[in-house]
């Protein structure tokens, strides 16, 4: 007899938002049908996983706690400390599994396929999860350009994929 794997909390979070989407979320202006719900980058990070989780109308930071997750405070917030600085999560809330939620992109509208926005949040992830310049005494990795020697802001990492153009 074959035994039925449960399924994890990543897989509740992709299926909570797949109902999102497909329960009208795509009837709204702020939808981006070029994008789809997609995890990226998770893995271990402090007994749960961290990653992001990219969605037709937002990008968000995600922290799924290990075995202690059902204690998170409904509808708070907790602040968490990564390699790249301290953030204030939000406690998700609602029908998907406890996590924390910190948004990276309140609209994806301007992203113009699923390849860019993964590349995004990858970039976003590999920053979150190194030390901010100077921390360690070493400099950035040899090939990495001086844009990545600023804070981490949403308007910086957009112009990294997407240069405006000075042409008046």
């Amino acid at each position: 007899m074959m035994e039925r794997m449960m399924p994890t909390p990543l897989h509740r979070l992709l299926e909570h938002y797949l109902g999102i989407a497909a329960e009208g979320m795509c009837e709204l202006p702020l939808y981006n049908d070029r994008l789809a719900v997609e995890a990226v980058g998770f893995a271990p990070w402090q007994g749960g996983a961290l990653g992001v989780l990219i969605t037709p109308w937002t990008m968000n930071l995600i922290l799924l706690p290990g075995e202690d997750g059902q204690s998170l405070p409904a509808g708070g917030a907790q602040s968490v400390g990564l390699p790249g600085g301290e953030y204030l999560f939000q406690v998700g809330v609602g029908a998907g599994p406890p996590h924390l939620s910190l948004s990276l992109f309140t609209t994806v509208m301007d992203f113009p396929d699923q390849d860019t926005a993964r590349a995004i949040a990858l970039e976003t992830l590999a920053r979150l999860r190194s030390p901010a310049p100077g921390e360690t005494g070493e400099g950035p990795p040899p090939g990495i350009d001086r844009a990545l020697d600023q804070p981490l802001t949403r308007r910086a990492l957009l112009r990294r994929f997407f240069p405006v153009s000075t042409d008046a």
